[in-house]
């Protein structure tokens, strides 16, 4: 008995997800007494500043393993039989839930066991944080829900960028709310006036873009980055040709890639090759934009996010005929506009760069207004407290 006992045990840790579980663990704050009771947990690791303190008892969990709970769910799970992530996670947040006697779930739209949770005592609040795409739409369920659990996820509210996203994300059972971006509501840019760069691009690198013989090739790179190659490539032409201050926002810089240890290496001699004038500093691309007097961006998020901030952002796409960029998606059939280009040809880059730059803020506040790829912003996230206050009836 003992034997099968310690066999059990032995396949049970060395299954492939309780392995990563456990790994995980190691990079966790583990909290054996915490008395405290609170009316919302907001379980997004930090990701947004939603702050609650003045309007009600909040706690954010970041990194924080409650052990009694964990040992509770494990128990749960031996118990049952149950040898998935998902059976694990699901008693941990309903213990966790009970423990702080929470009314009130906040989590972003990947934390997908919040779908799970119908009990009519609790409500769920999720906030979108990714940009789906209509390619997506048929696997949106398995990727945001436990779909092989749960065939009818289900939330109280779900926080969405752009009315678009309501028919993509219609397999879940809630009342939208349109309020933009919540990590970037709670972001608030400061401006500089005295711009220290004409141009700013937007990096979304990663590691190990294809090369040959050590030599990057649009070939055979990845398609968004032989786009943002090319795209640094023209923008930096450009610059030395008009004499402008040209600087990017690199993607190592961001606090959550910090942990990429060759991230920054590999990225300054990604764009030292196609982009030798380039300026950078070792601060977050929110301050990075507010000292520069126009954003170029490919397909990062922080373009729509810094636009919304009214911030005046140029959307290009090289690589448009894939149908995968925001302007696609946003400007749907129009695939060039007053702040958005869709093509290769350096005459119209340069053109949308010449007038971007010589635009007065008067006329470029008026003509965002009237952009398809505007979306909202909410200050503070005073739609999102709102809602908790009246659901706390605060």
């Amino acid at each position: 008995m003992k034997k099968k006992i310690i066999k059990f045990l032995y396949l049970y840790i060395n299954n492939p997800l309780m392995k990563k579980l456990i790994l995980s663990i190691f990079n966790k704050k583990f909290i054996f007494f915490e008395p405290k009771k609170y009316d919302v947990l907001i379980l997004d690791k930090g990701m947004s500043k939603i702050y609650l303190e003045d309007i009600c008892s909040s706690k954010q969990i970041i990194n924080e393993v409650f052990v009694d709970c964990f040992f509770k769910s494990l128990f749960a799970c031996l118990k049952r039989l149950q040898f998935s992530k998902h059976h694990l996670s699901s008693h941990y947040l309903k213990l966790m839930i009970r423990k702080f006697k929470a009314k009130i779930i906040v989590a972003h739209e990947f934390q997908k066991n919040i779908f799970d949770i119908k009990d009519a005592k609790i409500s769920t609040i999720v906030y979108q944080i990714a940009d789906h795409i209509d390619l997506h739409k048929h696997i949106l369920k398995k990727i945001l829900t436990n779909s092989k659990f749960n065939s009818s996820p289900e939330c109280t509210f779900y926080f969405i960028k752009h009315e678009k996203y309501k028919k993509l994300l219609n397999f879940v059972k809630t009342n939208f709310i349109i309020s933009g971006s919540v990590k970037n509501n709670s972001k608030a840019l400061e401006e500089n006036s005295l711009k220290k760069y004409d141009v700013m691009f937007i990096s979304h690198f990663r590691l190990n873009p294809k090369k040959f013989e050590n030599i990057y090739n649009m070939l055979f790179m990845p398609a968004s980055h032989a786009s943002m190659y090319y795209t640094a490539k023209r923008i930096s032409e450009y610059c030395l040709n008009k004499d402008k201050t040209f600087c990017i926002g690199l993607s190592s810089n961001r606090k959550d890639k910090k942990k990429y240890i060759n991230l920054k290496k590999e990225e300054n001699l990604f764009f030292t090759s196609c982009a030798p004038n380039y300026k950078t500093e070792n601060i977050d691309v929110y301050d990075l934009a507010s000292k520069s007097e126009l954003i170029v961006t490919t397909y990062s998020t922080l373009g729509l996010e810094l636009l919304s901030l009214g911030k005046k952002v140029l959307f290009l796409d090289p690589l448009h005929f894939i149908e995968m960029n925001y302007i696609h998606q946003y400007a749907k059939d129009e695939n060039e506009g007053f702040h958005w280009y869709g093509g290769t040809s350096k005459e119209k880059i340069y053109s949308q760069l010449d007038r971007l730059l010589n635009i007065s803020n008067v006329e470029w506040n008026k003509e965002l207004k009237l952009s398809p790829l505007l979306i909202k912003y909410d200050k503070g996230n005073s739609i999102l407290r709102d809602t908790i206050k009246k659901i706390l009836k605060i």
